[in-house]
């Protein structure tokens, strides 16, 4: 582990994205220091959400208290803090895609004999979502919608 990546740098990678263990650095950084950088995280309404198994870390937003469930702060406690992390919702397409891919991912978790990656090419990917389509004349148009979710 090198000595010069200390908390903040992980914190700050955190912030920008999750940490995978394949960077020895600062993965070894984040478990040396767990309790500060989840402490830090804490204190603005985070949580730092880490599997050691799969080898992945990565912070997502507290769920404490709905702001739509809260009415008054009258009676002395603390409000909510506010969101740090946008939420956006998915399209169906979206939403179909994403969930076309999880059961891929698990299918290639359970079946392990392909290797250690699982890919998928565009092709593989148009004729799995082309059945979510409405049956229209325009094929192409349907394959440039399905390359824009890819791409995204």
């Amino acid at each position: 582990m090198n000595p010069a990546i200390t908390h903040r740098h992980v914190i700050v990678r955190l912030l920008n994205g999750p940490i995978y263990q394949e960077d020895l650095d600062l993965w070894g950084r984040l478990g040396a220091e767990w309790d500060k950088i989840r402490n830090h995280f804490f204190e603005i309404g985070m949580e730092v959400a880490r599997d050691d198994s799969a080898g992945y870390a990565f912070v997502r937003q507290r769920e404490e208290i709905e702001e739509s469930e809260v009415e008054s702060w009258d009676d002395g406690t603390e409000a909510p803090l506010p969101r740090v992390l946008r939420r956006t919702r998915l399209s169906y397409h979206q939403t179909i895609f994403m969930v076309l891919l999880r059961e891929e991912l698990m299918r290639f978790e359970q079946n392990q004999e392909e290797g250690d990656h699982l890919y998928r090419s565009a092709m593989d990917l148009r004729d799995t979502m082309t059945p979510y389509y409405p049956e229209l004349h325009d094929e192409k148009k349907i394959h440039r919608q399905i390359s824009a979710l890819v791409t995204k």
